[in-house]
């Protein structure tokens, strides 16, 4: 069966994970994307969301499980909500989650860390 990939880059969020006192403290930017696999519906033309996945509701449910608690990694939160979006989106396939750290508490100058996180059904 063919499969369709949706892919949302840039979700921008504060929140307060990582490994020093400051990021607990004071909170860090992150940037979040994904890529979520469905099989195609068996009408492909039809131009409804019945058969596909809602990626506003994935965007929204990634920004709840980021915040949810704090993380001092970022591989487990990333495990976490991949995990929790197969669970509840039954249509996905699998999924691909993408997290930045801008500007990361590093003792070089470092842009961006980026971890991710791929799970298949």
């Amino acid at each position: 069966m063919p499969e369709v990939k949706i892919s949302v880059r840039g979700i921008s969020v504060w929140a307060f994970h990582g490994l020093e006192k400051n990021e607990a403290r004071l909170g860090s930017q992150f940037s979040i994307g994904f890529d979520a696999f469905y099989d195609e519906p068996s009408n492909p033309l039809k131009d409804t969301l019945k058969d596909r996945p809602d990626y506003a509701q994935i965007c929204n449910r990634i920004v709840e499980l980021f915040k949810k608690q704090r993380y001092r990694l970022m591989e487990p939160l990333g495990a976490f909500i991949a995990d929790t979006l197969l669970k509840e989106f039954p249509i996905l396939t699998g999924v691909k989650i993408y997290i930045r750290k801008l500007k990361p508490a590093l003792s070089l100058p470092v842009e961006y860390s980026e971890i991710e996180v791929t799970r298949i059904r």
